[in-house]
């Protein structure tokens, strides 16, 4: 196939600074791999309004933003097909790599369009409570494509991956876990904090994640709270929209 190098990244709402897991998990691996493997042509494209009108480069990678709806609901149907589009007719790219089971509905038509498809496997978000019947159906429908039509799935964990094939046994050669990475540096600017909390390695609860209803965190303060003995628990994160919550939250664990 031309262009055996050029890759194009969808799936993701926008790079740098955009909170998320995929987003995160982006922003970091592909320039890496672009430093990495210098023969790589990668292009990422986002969703124009999380990305700045200056920005076209993420270090080595490209960075291209197409057009997205803002309701949420919509965002990913309208943007996923346009995006693959756009990567086949204006990148000719060789491989898409498309990141969750939404955009993994897609993958046929990235098939069908002459292009290799790597899926990452995040999380099964249809059971997820924000998503009403139809939300929920779209992404069972994702994942079932997805198994069907990618070259390559990749599970972020084992556990995900484990999951998913006992739902879709037939993608078990084409599936593997690759869990994130990590960057130590970063973790590094944390250890002024941990020690005016007095918190030592080994001696306390870690959660991370976005602070939104879905993730739950109330269960998991009320869960800790029935164990006085229990290790001091640390929740990292923070909201995009829902100052609410985010209070409620510290309102639950006495923070201010």
């Amino acid at each position: 196939m031309e262009n055996e190098g050029r890759i194009a990244v969808i799936g993701f709402r926008g790079v740098p600074h955009v909170i998320g897991g995929i987003e995160t998990h982006c922003e970091h691996l592909y320039p890496a791999l672009a430093e990495a493997a210098p023969d790589l042509d990668i292009t990422m494209i986002a969703r124009r309004r999380y990305v700045r009108a200056s920005n076209d480069r993420l270090g080595k990678v490209r960075l291209v933003a197409l057009p997205a709806p803002k309701q949420g609901s919509i965002e990913t149907l309208v943007h996923t097909p346009l995006a693959i589009v756009y990567a086949r007719w204006r990148l000719q790219a060789a491989i898409v790599h498309l990141h969750g089971i939404g955009p993994g509905f897609f993958a046929p038509l990235a098939r069908i369009l002459g292009m290799h498809v790597i899926v990452t496997h995040h999380a099964a978000d249809f059971e997820r409570p924000k998503w009403g019947r139809m939300g929920r159906r779209f992404l069972r429908l994702g994942e079932l494509l997805m198994a069907r039509f990618a070259d390559r799935v990749i599970c972020v964990s084992d556990t995900v991956r484990r999951e998913f094939l006992s739902r879709h046994g037939g993608a078990i050669g084409r599936t593997v876990t690759i869990q994130h990475g990590l960057d130590l540096q970063a973790s590094v600017d944390g250890l002024d904090f941990l020690v005016d909390q007095r918190l030592v390695s080994g001696g306390y609860l870690l959660a991370v994640g976005r602070l939104e209803p879905t993730k739950r965190f109330e269960d998991l303060i009320a869960a800790h709270a029935l164990n006085p003995a229990a290790l001091p628990l640390v929740i990292v994160g923070s909201s995009i929209s829902n100052a609410d919550y985010e209070a409620e939250l510290r309102d639950l664990a006495g923070t201010a």
